[in-house]
Parts: C-alpha cells; structure tokens; sequence
C-alpha cells in the first residue's frame, strides 16, 4: 500500500517537473505533456494498480499522423513494454514513470525518423484491424505457389466458421477430426509475398483499386490474383495473404465487395472494373495451421512428418500419447484391446466419461479433436495379433513405443523388430521408487533383452529386488495391479517421450536408458526389499545410462 500511495503522491510533482500539466474532463487520461514545437503531445495515464503495472503513455493527436508508425496502437497507445512479464520496482515510483516516459519519447522519435520499417512489418498484425465478425481459420498448409484456396463453411457457433485449406481434402478431414460439421464450400485465391507490405493506418479502408496499388509499389505480382478475381461469377470475393514475418509467415485476408446493394453486373470483374472504388475490406486469419501452431507452442515442427506407433495405452501410455501429440507427431497409432475401468481412471489420461470404452479409440477421437492438425488411428487389437494381421504398421513407422507394463510382451517384441525401426520402452516402478525410459536404435547394440542377463532372471535396471509379491489387489487374481500414481506415471511418460522425440530428429543415435528415481519412503512402509543399485541414487536423481549392451544378447549379436 505504501508503494501505490508513493506513486499517487509523487505523480504530480514528478510529471509537473518534466512538463505536464494536469488534464480533467477524460477517464483514463492522467496527465498532459506541454511539447516543444512540432513534436507529438503525450499523455500520459497512471492506472489504478499504479506502479504495480506500467503508466500508459498515449499520442494525444495521433488521429492526425498520416502514415502509420511503429509501436503506435489504434489508441494513440505507444508499446513500450511487452504486455507481459515485466518486472516492475514498485519501490522506485518516480523512476518507473521517468522510464516510461524516455521508452515512448525513443519510440515515437525513431518512428518519425523513419528508421524502424522492419518494426512496422514486424507487427503488421497489430495494425491489421479487422471486422472479426467473419473468421476466418487457416487449417491446411500453406503451399508455396499462389492459386486456388478452399473456404470450408462449417456448422459451428465457436470459432470455426470459415475453414481455410489448398484442398477439400484437407479442409473435411480437419473438420471431421474437430467434430465439425461442413456445410458448403466455396473458392478463394491465395497469393504468397516476397515482403511483408507496409500496413495501413487503423482506421484507414483500402479500396479495390488502392489495394493493388500498394502490391504494384511494393514490386509484387499481382496480375494472376486480379484476373481470377476479375473472372468470378459474383461477389464478395477473399484473396488469402500470406508474407514473411519474424517467427514465420503472417497470414491475412481481403475481402473485395460491392459498396451498397447487391451485384448486378454479370460478372465480379464487370462491377469491379466499373467500381474501382470498391472496399477491400481487412479480415484476420486464425493460424490452425501445423507449421505455426508447433512452432508457436514449442513443440518441433520437423515431427510433423514423423509416425509413431503406441502399444499401451494405460496410465503411462496414455500420457505419452497426449506429450507425443503435443510435441508434433503428425501420425500416431494407438494400439491396446482394453476398455477403460472405473478403478483406472485416477491415474488415466481419460475421465469418467470414458469408462467402458476401448482406450486406444476414447484417445484418439479426444487428442483428434484436441489437436485437428495431426492424425490419429486407433487399433483395438491385441499387440501380437495387430503385428501378425499387419507388420508393415510396425516396420514401416518411424518409431514405436511401448508402454505395456507387460515384460514378456515387449521382450517378444524386442526380438520382433530387431534391424527395425528405433522403440522405447517405458515403464514405471511401484510406490513412487521411479521409472524408466530405454530407448532402442536400429543397428545399434544394447535392448531390452540386453536388461535381463540370464542368470539373474529380473531387469537389472529394477529398483526392486526380485521374488517379493509387489501387485496388489482389491478383488483376487483378475483385479490385481501395480501400486504407483499419476504423478508417477506422468513423469515416466515425459522422459519417454522426451526420449522418443530426441530419437526421431536423430539427437539419440544410441541405445540409451533413462532412470529417475522418486524416493524410498513408500517402499518402507510396504516392506518392500530394494535392490542395492537404488542406495546409488540419490532421492529426485535422474540418471543416464550409455552402457547398456550384453555381450551375450542374442538379439544385439548380429549389430555392432
């Protein structure tokens, strides 16, 4: 509270001294600057939550600027922060003030200068200001040459109104995975630029004629755009922008049509090349679109390309495929014949809705609406019959994981795709002792096998010494389970798909195995014995194994 009464108290005298002078009658407008002559006037607005948040500092005429500049919002706002993440010292009210002032003198003074073009492209959505009634939603990839779009119309209340794609396959198999129903389909023109143009004030609106102007100036081709406009049967009519910008392309649109009343000439070029005055009206574009989506959310957009094949989709499989979807993997196969239990679904990535489905298909359909842009297949049987009904599934991926909780079962596999594709091998140990990741490449020694030397008779990455009866149950033999939770299972999953993730962009080119160990205390109160190597680990330790490789391994013989 203090800090907030320092800044009211000092607000006058410290913007008197730098030549304010105290403005009434305006909300949100706390003070006014005298300028020297020809400079910009400012004001300047200190908000409530002052100095917990920044002063605002506006261009009091900026109405009355012909061009438009950097850093300058539809407000008269000046940018001189990002608008979050800013750390404040809210100790130093004055300074705070001072700074902010300097940062929107720098800015408006380096914009008149002209010396900060890049910047004005730079944020050429910000001043892109468009009517966001039609939305319009990029859901295809955007092709390198300039030609026909498709505009999928859709059935949707929410944010999917106009669907934007280079085909109709695309578009309807987005919609489908989304759960969106189409409706109708018209065409539109995409034209891919060199440069981003230069943009237009906010309030400023282009005209047919004046849009292609400022393409000619710009030095960019436009005559194939124009003639198929001119060539249309009716309008309105969308012309899809697309241009270079810092972190990708900046996707826009135009929409050109009559000024009042419908078209009654025969053609949109006959009212067009009669009404060069025309609007050409600004409209936003949602990027759905893959290539901005992962490299915007942090995932890698080279994974796109990438199909992997799940087998496992319990607590820890399901996991992996919600992280594996998430980093970018565009094809994803889940294959498990279980149905959800009700006893699963604390530590399961699907709810209670969920129970009595199939795991692999509730997945699928819920990650496809989640994340439209990429594919997934369900397979609902069991792993060795689904390898015997069709190997190629598994020969031909570019991965597969396996997150079973099933030794056997991926020991049989791990003799199955040896020379194959690169897998990973999840699984989890009980009562929070850890979990495990072993990644195995193609050609390279060391597997799963290489973990159960046979004279030991257990995995010898086990925290847990072998012979003990460590699965428990609530209901005899058909019910029993492994005891660890969610949190468990999730970090388990993390490492594993981390790992799998690391091999398909060739940063593993090795077997490797990961182990991170939770801590012992659930293991004492269960009274389970622990295998001496865990004494080697320190409790939250992650540890990366290289040499994994047995001598003796029959499937790792043949490889070097």
């Amino acid at each position: 509270k203090s800090a907030v009464l320092a800044g009211w108290l000092y607000r006058t005298a410290e913007l008197t001294a730098r030549g304010f002078t105290e403005k009434e009658g305006e909300a949100g407008r706390g003070a006014e600057l005298r300028p020297p002559a020809g400079a910009y006037k400012l004001e300047v607005s200190l908000p409530k939550a002052f100095p917990d948040e920044l002063p605002e500092v506006y261009v009091a005429d900026y109405k009355s600027i012909k061009e438009p500049l950097p850093h300058l919002e539809h407000t008269g706002k000046v940018c001189i922060a990002p608008s979050g993440g800013v750390l404040i010292d809210v100790t130093r009210p004055r300074d705070v003030v001072k700074q902010a002032i300097e940062q929107a003198r720098r800015a408006i003074e380096d914009a008149a200068k002209n010396t900060v073009n890049g910047d004005l492209q730079r944020e050429f959505l910000a001043y892109w200001d468009s009517d966001d009634k039609d939305k319009f939603s990029l859901v295809g990839s955007l092709p390198a040459a300039e030609g026909e779009f498709l505009v999928l119309n859709a059935s949707s209340a929410g944010s999917f109104e106009h669907l934007l794609a280079p085909t109709p396959e695309e578009a309807k198999a987005w919609a489908t995975r989304a759960g969106i129903t189409p409706k109708l389909t018209y065409k539109a023109y995409y034209l891919p630029l060199t440069k981003a143009l230069i943009p237009p004030r906010f309030d400023d609106q282009w005209t047919t004629k004046q849009f292609f102007e400022r393409l000619s100036a710009e030095g960019i081709d436009s005559d194939a755009a124009l003639l198929w406009i001119l060539d249309q049967p009716r309008l309105p009519l969308d012309l899809i922008l697309s241009m270079p910008g810092t972190s990708g392309n900046i996707v826009v649109s135009v929409r050109f049509y009559p000024q009042i009343g419908p078209v009654k000439e025969a053609t949109a070029g006959d009212y067009l090349k009669t009404h060069p005055d025309a609007p050409a009206k600004r409209l936003s574009v949602k990027r759905l679109d893959a290539d901005f989506l992962l490299s915007r959310g942090g995932g890698i957009p080279s994974l796109i390309g990438k199909t992997v094949v799940l087998v496992g989709c319990g607590a820890v499989g399901s996991q992996v495929a919600k992280l594996l979807a998430l980093l970018g993997v565009g094809t994803l196969h889940l294959a498990d014949p279980e149905m959800l239990g009700e006893e699963n679904i604390h530590r399961h990535f699907l709810g209670a809705g969920h129970i009595g489905r199939n795991k692999a298909s509730a997945i699928a359909m819920l990650l496809g609406r989640d994340y439209p842009h990429l594919k997934f297949f369900a397979h609902e049987k069991a792993a060795l019959e689904l390898f015997e009904s069709d190997p190629a599934l598994f020969t031909s991926a570019d991965a597969v994981m396996f997150a079973t909780g099933d030794e056997t079962l991926e020991l049989r596999f791990d003799a199955l795709l040896v020379g194959g594709p690169p897998r990973v091998h999840a699984w989890v140990e009980p009562v929070g002792l850890g979990g495990h990741a072993l990644a195995v490449g193609p050609g390279v020694g060391g597997c799963l096998h290489c973990l159960y030397p046979e004279n030991v008779g257990m995995n010898v990455a086990s925290f847990v010494q072998p012979g003990q009866l460590i699965r428990r149950s609530f209901a005899g033999c058909a019910g029993d389970f492994l005891p660890f939770s969610a949190v468990d299972a999730m970090r388990t999953a993390t490492e594993a798909a981390n790992l799998l993730a690391r091999v398909l962009v060739a940063e593993e080119t090795q077997s490797v195995l990961i182990s991170w160990h939770g801590d012992t205390a659930g293991a004492a109160e269960a009274t389970i014995e622990l295998a001496q190597k865990v004494a080697q680990f320190s409790p939250g330790e992650r540890r990366r194994i290289e040499d994994i490789r047995r001598l003796d391994c029959l499937n790792c013989s043949g490889n070097p």
